[in-house]
């Protein structure tokens, strides 16, 4: 293995490579027990609510509207890159914007398949992104993204509470749905207020206490990585806080494109509620997403909560579960699209290969190597 650089060394589990992350057999095993756990889990919900029957209605109602429901797909999916992109160093401006988005792309089919939430994702970019970035710039990129996530939970709970004052849901509710997604803020809010105290840093040393040979050994590579990570996450609120802001402005974009989504296909099925019942929508999907991030595409979770939701509103669990079953076709889109970047990846990483800190610091764009 070439010797790696003290500005550019790696913790356990992130060493450069010259491809994307292949899976091991047993991320391969378990991918597939999840993936077969959440079918039958969909079959059985399907099952108890109408069956194929109702699948073969949300085809017929929206076989003439695909082409409004990929433009909205499309729509969403280049604002997440956009939003990816400004939590970049530099607002990524080094990758080549088309590069970038198959890059992202890869990540989000990893996404998909695996049971691990948005952690896949961070392991493609890693491994795809190490021609222009130094590990830790990639990871920092990572927690920004969900440290705004988390925090655009807080927007979200706006939903549930108007859900509430115009009498669409009852108290109890819209307290539920409010106050799971406020919830699922703190995490991020005390990250953000902790990170000037070394958090990274920190954990990197109980790693280092960790009674394992191996582990031991890669101490100090672990905490100097880590402290090279809390100067990246600590710019958030130092010099690089408007461009935090920016990630999170592009955070809640994301969420007014998926709002928008939610009332089209609330209004293709001729489902009650409009805007009001799309805002509640998003609040109840953004908590199973983050929630259930282990289910593979939460599938069967999702039409089994979207099913409860509608009933709780006093509206037919059908429509809960057609509701669901029409947001599939971003699934099915997202695997046709995010898994043909991922089969690409390979020859990216050849065209891009992995770039030591120094090399980096010279040439940030990778001119000279492209030549």
């Amino acid at each position: 293995m070439d010797e790696v650089s003290e500005e550019n060394v790696e913790p356990a589990g992130t060493a450069a490579t010259s491809g994307p992350p292949r899976a091991t057999r047993r991320a391969k095993w378990t991918s597939a027990l999840f993936a077969v756990a959440a079918l039958t889990l969909l079959g059985f919900v399907l099952y108890r609510n109408g069956g194929l029957e109702t699948v073969r209605l949300v085809v017929d109602r929206l076989k003439f509207t695909w082409p409004a429901l990929l433009a909205a797909y499309s729509l969403a999916a280049l604002v997440v890159v956009l939003g990816y992109r400004a939590a970049l160093p530099d607002g990524g401006r080094a990758v080549p914007f088309r590069t970038l988005v198959q890059i992202e792309r890869a990540g989000s089919a990893l996404n998909t398949f695996m049971p691990l939430g948005d952690s896949s994702g961070n392991i493609a970019k890693v491994a795809l992104l190490r021609h222009w970035y130094t590990s830790e710039q990639i990871v920092a990129a990572g927690v920004w993204g969900s440290l705004t996530t988390g925090l655009g939970n807080a927007v979200a709970a706006l939903g549930p509470i108007v859900g509430y004052a115009t009498g669409m849901l009852p108290l109890w509710l819209g307290a539920l749905l409010a106050g799971v997604n406020l919830v699922m803020a703190v995490p991020a809010a005390l990250i953000v207020l902790l990170v000037r105290k070394g958090l990274s840093a920190r954990v990197g040393a109980l790693v280092g206490r960790v009674p394992i040979a191996s582990v031991r050994r890669r101490r100090e590579r672990v905490l100097a990585w880590a402290r090279r990570l809390d100067t990246h996450l600590a710019s958030a609120v130092r010099e690089r806080r408007r461009e935090f802001l920016v990630v999170f402005g592009w955070k809640c974009a994301y969420q007014l494109v998926r709002v928008g989504q939610f009332w089209l296909i609330i209004e293709l099925l001729g489902i009650d509620g409009g805007v009001v019942a799309a805002l509640v929508y998003n609040a109840m999907t953004r908590s199973v997403q983050q929630l259930f991030a282990f289910v593979p595409g939460r599938l069967g979770v999702m039409e089994g909560i979207s099913a409860v939701l509608f009933a709780a509103m006093g509206w037919p669990r059908e429509d809960g579960i057609e509701m669901a079953l029409a947001l599939r076709f971003n699934y099915v889109v997202n695997i046709l699209f995010s898994g043909t970047a991922l089969s690409g990846s390979h020859a990216l990483a050849r065209a891009y290969p992995p770039r030591t800190a120094e090399e980096i610091a010279r040439d940030p764009r990778g001119l000279a190597a492209a030549r």
